[in-house]
């Protein structure tokens, strides 16, 4: 939150001031976002005695050789790594993205480049063909048009 402030009176004089707390701009918080994910470290628990054996007691950074670093408060931490979706992964429901529509022309994340993860893609050609315009004449019949497009399809190799 960031406050905003406007000036009130007449001829621009800033006879009365109004402030109110504001979201910043969208473009800034997801600019923010990806510098925390970019930065951010691997945690593990800290383990420590009790009566009943072993207890989760803190969160350390997952370093080698250490039980003592903490991450600082306002970072961004994780325990396991994200699952790549490029790759199928059944256990956790991941289909991956072989032989997944993409837009070869797009600029946003359906692009072939990005979707396909850098596989590459394949191009298909084909003639699609169906029933269009179709009428119901008086009692019983019905008459379509036969109607066909060129169909082209990239797909994720």
């Amino acid at each position: 939150m960031k406050l905003e402030c406007r000036c009130h009176g007449p001829s621009s004089s800033c006879a009365t001031e109004t402030c109110w707390n504001a979201l910043p701009a969208f473009r800034e918080i997801g600019a923010k976002t990806n510098k925390m994910i970019a930065t951010s470290q691997r945690v593990r628990t800290r383990k420590a005695p009790s009566r009943d054996g072993l207890r989760d007691v803190d969160v350390v950074l997952d370093v080698p050789g250490s039980d003592i670093l903490k991450p600082h408060r306002k970072s961004l931490v994780y325990m396991v790594h994200s699952p790549t979706y490029c790759d199928p992964d059944l256990s956790r429901g991941i289909a991956g993205t072989m032989s997944r529509l993409c837009n070869r022309t797009a600029t946003d994340s359906s692009n072939c480049e990005e979707m396909c993860c850098g596989r590459g893609y394949d191009t298909h050609e084909y003639t699609r063909r169906w029933r269009c315009n179709c009428r119901f004449k008086w009692c019983c019949e019905v008459t379509c048009e036969k109607c066909k497009e060129r169909v082209v399809e990239t797909r994720c190799k």
